[in-house]
Order: structure tokens, then sequence, then C-alpha cells
């Protein structure tokens, strides 16, 4: 078991590993207005669970509005991503870890 510290804060958006183990990552990660969050997926399984704020998640193919309580379960191979005009922070959780060993696919659309 490992509590990480790993972190990327630039302006438009912080995340944060908070706990990771090879069988789960959980992070933290606030996402503000003018961010650069593309759309994308992994060969793993993720969830969202919206902390504060609203904005949309990307999922299913479309636009989705969201706030705080909703929860997103991606399947491995779903596309999905979340996008705010203000400020959006996200629980995410992945089933396989460490972080730095979950892949990100960016679909061509």
């Amino acid at each position: 078991m490992s509590i990480s510290s790993k972190s990327l804060n630039i302006p438009e958006l912080y995340y944060e590993t908070i706990y990771e183990t090879n069988n789960t990552v959980v992070g933290k990660c606030t996402i503000f207005k003018g961010n650069k969050f593309t759309i994308h997926y992994h060969n793993i399984s993720e969830i969202y669970i919206i902390l504060d704020g609203n904005g949309e998640v990307f999922n299913k193919g479309k636009w989705e509005k969201t706030k705080k309580g909703d929860i997103f379960n991606f399947p491995p191979y779903t596309q999905h991503c979340a996008r705010t005009s203000t400020m959006l922070k996200i629980l995410y959780i992945f089933n396989n870890g460490p972080f730095n060993q979950v892949k990100y696919f960016y679909p061509k659309l």
C-alpha cells in the first residue's frame, strides 16, 4: 500500500493521487474554467464521483450535465472526460494501479 503525493498543478487542472496499490488508485481532480482536459479512455475501469461544482461529463458518446453527488462508471475502453465553465471537483478510482501504470488513450475525433 502507498499513500502518494504525486500531483499536477497547472492553472486549469489540479490532480493528486492520494492512495495507490497494485489493485487500486484513488485521487482527486479539480478542473477549472479553460481546462484542456480531453476525451480519453483506459484499458481498465474508472469511476468518477463528483465532489463539488457542476459541469459536464462525456459518457456514452455524449455530454451529460453533472453536479455534486453524481457517480459515473466507465468500463474499460469507454471514452470519457469532464469539463466545466466554473469549477468541478472529482474523486477518481481505478481498479488497477499504481497510477504510473494507468494508460491513457486518446481517440481520433
